[in-house]
This record gives structure tokens, sequence and C-alpha cells, in this order.
């Protein structure tokens, strides 16, 4: 949430931005690298175990796409009008968080 607001204030401090901007980070990951990624940041170990395909679109219809097949997005826009990513990879994301025991 932190770093939405920075991007938020970035906009605000830079008039001549217009139009839509992704509040994503630049490297992106899968669910599976976020949650090994977590696991790593933690020291604990993690096993896996995807949910069927079948099972979330049982449960979640359509939407079920979103979480199987991801959003592509990119924040390629915001960096490009200057804004500079704090953590622009997963782990050293992670490592803030859990120091901060957010």
């Amino acid at each position: 949430m932190r770093h939405m607001c920075k991007i938020f204030l970035h906009i605000l401090k830079n008039p001549k931005m217009s139009g839509v901007y992704n509040g994503v980070a630049p490297n992106p990951v899968s669910n599976y690298e976020l949650t090994k990624a977590m696991a790593k940041a933690k020291k604990i170990m993690m096993l896996p175990i995807p949910t069927p395909p079948f099972a979330l679109r049982l449960a979640l219809g359509e939407m079920a796409d979103v979480v199987l097949d991801g959003a592509r997005v990119s924040s390629d826009k915001i960096k490009s009008a200057g804004y500079e990513f704090a953590y622009p990879n997963v782990i050293p994301a992670i490592e803030d968080l859990l120091k901060r025991k957010i």
C-alpha cells in the first residue's frame, strides 16, 4: 500500500502525466513464485500443492480464468515517467515487509 501511495504522489508531483498508469511491480511473479519467495524469506520449507483448475472453475466460474491465466499488465509507462521502484523484485520486497511485521 505504501508503494501505491508513492506512485500517486509521483503522479501528483508531475502534472504533465495523464492517462492510465498500472500500479504493478516491474517484475511480476506467479502465485507459485510468490509463495516460494515468501517461504525462502521466512526460511521455512514449502510443499506446494496446486489447486486443480477444474476446482477453481467450479468455485469461481469465469473468474477462474483471471486466477489461472493472470493479468497481463506492465509498469513500463510509470517507469518511463521517471518513477523508480524501491523493490523491483519480489524477494527484497517480502524481506522489507517481514522486517516491518506488516
